[in-house]
């Protein structure tokens, strides 16, 4: 066992019960962050032997996550049992489903890996090699057959049982895909494990798996046990992407066996329409490999298309042996669920760029047709999936047969990215809608996501969902602030409010029927607002009657009028601020400059006199202190002379907010003190005029003066 950690070493209180109730975990010995992999005890058959359990956990940060991976989790699980019919496959036991994700319950197997035997800078025989690659094919091609893959072949996952042959262990089909809705949803996941890396051709690190990437994997420990160099030491070519390992086996052996080459270069093609379809395809090519010798030299050629790498030929004289490489069954055409989960990697993965100059996507979507991709419905498995196989056996050529038309590749990539392209670009719109709580928004962009994409309609469908689910909590709360508002009589925003409501929320029923009446009684409001600009108009107080008009709302019958009157009344607006202006400045001719300033601060403001307004208002007040002063000083005079009701009379003048002002009221307060301490020398003076104690500097300019106009 690797990675093995231990259950003092990491407490999981979900554990403390045994799974599914039969289960008691004794071991934890793999963990990452979506799934772990349990050692334990079956507690009904106690006599039995521990078994594995593969947890894969549920994922909250996807909506309806398991709805979605259900029904091709169970069907991944349906494919082990029928796999664990063979003896180098383990067994499954069960498979059950609880809170915490889904379960996968299979037989343990005791032995040591591969990754043991294969020990570095000592380089295997090719006789050891070919029964190697003898023992993984057979099991796998019985795999490749029916439709299935292995997913994860490493030395880690070959496991040497007691009756010394190799088990094929960790079958990564469901790990693959959770990683699939992880990465459509954007969510990242534990990077590749070290052990892994070099086994797993450019599409499966992509995330589009398939026969030919089993392939791969095993041509690569191939070509690690023939070399005793681990497969990150070989270097790329990059004009052919070929993996040259060739360099560190004619080192480690000098006595080539040229046969056994030609497989293993085929099978770590990096381009997997060069590669072997399938296991079955692999066996062949070793069963010619033994038929002629170890020895002898075996030219390896891909049917109806030149090979790309170098033909391997000893000298002219060597008969070669040509191994044909047509699969001897296309196990995507005969199997339902793996047209399925490779339509379903395509569809997560639209941009996947694989090998030279050739593109992933665009090739499985060419063998499989466009029509196809549309005629898919996820929520019905067998029946449309039967009908997509039989029309892709009888009108389809093989993506693994290399068999797909350029221009075809490229017609079909083109539609499927601009479709593809808008359809995420318009998700992402409604996914941040739905965040900042743009309910109706979020929907609209929803259901404006018109594409024959039967994976971005799921999603559409779901964020849909999800947006009414949280809209249906803020309707309720809109439609009490819409009543508040309609209460205090702002139809406007209350109707403002009723349209966040969306429609398909208890209270967008409501909502609907409010609509109706707010507007009624908005129109209602309008006219009253009319007719209120009217009578401030008649009084000469244009700015109050702005005020009505600007609060008449668009769509209303009274809004026309109001827009109409409101460029007649700004401009009699205008008239009355110059002749307020000019009354202004004939009092201040008078040095009636509290007059003044009081007829100037109640222009009104944004007028074409602000500018003059602003200038007169310093002017004007500079005079009212100067004037203020004046009469201070005349005060004192009148004081001095024994004229005290003169000075009072004076001082009284003096208005507030001016710097007279203080000085003012403390000599009134002097004067009124000596006078009631010697009355006789006090002679009263008749004052008739009324004193406004005011501070020009403090009016709003609100209200205007009703000056009638000329």
């Amino acid at each position: 066992m690797s990675n093995v950690v231990s259950s003092a070493a990491a407490h999981y209180p979900e554990l403390n019960q045994p799974l599914d109730g039969r289960y008691q975990v004794n071991e934890i010995l793999a963990a990452r962050l979506w799934g772990r992999t349990y050692l334990a005890q079956d507690l009904r058959r106690p006599s039995q032997t521990e078994c594995i359990i593969h947890q894969f956990k549920q994922i909250p940060e996807i909506p309806n996550y398991a709805e979605l991976v259900r029904s091709l989790f169970v069907k991944e699980a349906a494919c082990l049992e029928e796999f664990g019919v063979h003896d180098q496959i383990p067994q499954l036991l069960a498979y059950f489903e609880d809170n915490e994700g889904f379960y996968v319950v299979q037989e343990f197997i005791e032995g040591r890996s591969l990754s043991q035997e294969l020990i570095p800078a000592v380089p295997w025989g090719d006789a050891q090699v070919i029964a190697l690659l003898r023992e993984v094919l057979e099991p796998l091609a019985f795999i490749h057959q029916q439709g299935g893959l292995h997913g994860n072949i490493k030395p880690d996952n070959l496991l040497r049982g007691q009756m010394g042959r190799l088990i094929l262990i960790d079958f990564g089909n469901m790990s693959q895909i959770q990683q699939e809705c992880m990465m459509a949803y954007g969510l990242e996941d534990n990077p590749t494990q070290g052990s892994e890396q070099g086994y797993q051709p450019v599409e499966q690190l992509q995330g589009l798996p398939c026969a030919a990437s089993d392939i791969y994997a095993i041509g690569m420990i191939a070509a690690q046990a023939l070399t005793g160099k681990h497969p990150t030491q070989f270097q790329i070519d990059p004009q052919s992407g070929a993996v040259l390992w060739l360099p560190h086996y004619e080192e480690a052996i000098p006595m080539l066996n040229r046969g056994l080459i030609g497989v293993v270069n085929r099978m770590v093609q990096w381009d997997l329409s060069r590669r072997f379809g399938s296991a079955g395809e692999a066996l062949q090519a070793l069963k010619a490999v033994d038929q002629n010798g170890l020895r002898s030299p075996v030219e390896i050629r891909p049917s109806g298309k030149s090979s790309t790498f170098p033909t391997i030929v000893t000298d002219a004289q060597t008969v070669t042996t040509v191994i044909n490489s047509d699969p001897v069954a296309n196990p995507v055409t005969d199997q339902p669920f793996f047209l399925t989960r490779l339509l379903m990697s395509a569809i997560a993965h639209p941009s996947v760029r694989i090998g030279i100059g050739g593109a992933a996507l665009t090739a499985i979507a060419a063998a499989i047709g466009w029509s196809l991709l549309h005629s898919v419905d996820w929520s019905q498995s067998n029946p449309i999936l039967g009908k997509v196989s039989k029309k892709l056996q009888k009108k389809q050529p093989s993506v693994q047969a290399g068999l797909v038309k350029p221009e075809r590749i490229q017609t079909v990539s083109g539609t499927w990215l601009q479709d593809w392209t808008h359809a995420t670009k318009t998700f992402q719109q409604a996914e941040q809608a739905l965040n900042k709580g743009n309910w109706s928004e979020a929907r609209q962009l929803t259901q404006s996501m018109s594409t024959n994409i039967p994976y971005w309609k799921d999603r559409g469908n779901a964020l849909e969902k999800q947006v009414i689910a949280k809209a249906e909590v803020d309707s309720k709360n809109l439609l009490q602030t819409a009543y508040d508002r309609a209460q205090n009589r702002d139809f406007t925003m209350a109707l403002t409010t009723l349209k966040q409501i969306v429609p398909e929320t208890t209270a967008g029923a409501i909502s609907q029927t409010k609509v109706d009446e707010y507007t009624a009684k908005q129109a209602i409001k309008a006219q009253a607002d009319l007719q209120k600009a009217y009578d401030h108009a008649i009084l000469r107080d244009f700015t109050q009657a702005l005020i009505y008009l600007g609060q008449i709302p668009q769509g209303t019958p009274a809004y026309a009028i109001a827009q109409k009157k409101g460029v007649e009344y700004s401009r009699k607006a205008q008239i009355r601020a110059r002749l307020m202006l000019k009354a202004a400045a004939d009092y201040a001719q008078q040095q009636n400059f509290i007059a003044a300033l009081t007829t100037l601060e109640k222009i009104p403001s944004s007028s074409l006199v602000d500018e003059v307004v602003e200038q007169k208002l310093t002017e004007y007040t500079a005079k009212l202190n100067q004037q203020a002063a004046q009469w201070l000083q005349q005060a004192n005079a009148e004081a001095a002379t024994g004229q005290k009701a003169t000075a009072i009379a004076v001082l009284q003048k003096v208005p507030m907010g001016t710097p007279a002002y203080a000085q003012a009221r403390e000599q009134l307060a002097a004067i009124s003190s000596a006078s009631a301490s010697n009355p006789r020398n006090f002679h009263p003076v008749a004052f008739t005029r009324v004193v406004q104690d005011l501070n020009p500097g403090t009016y709003l300019r609100e209200t205007a003066p009703r000056i009638a106009l000329q």
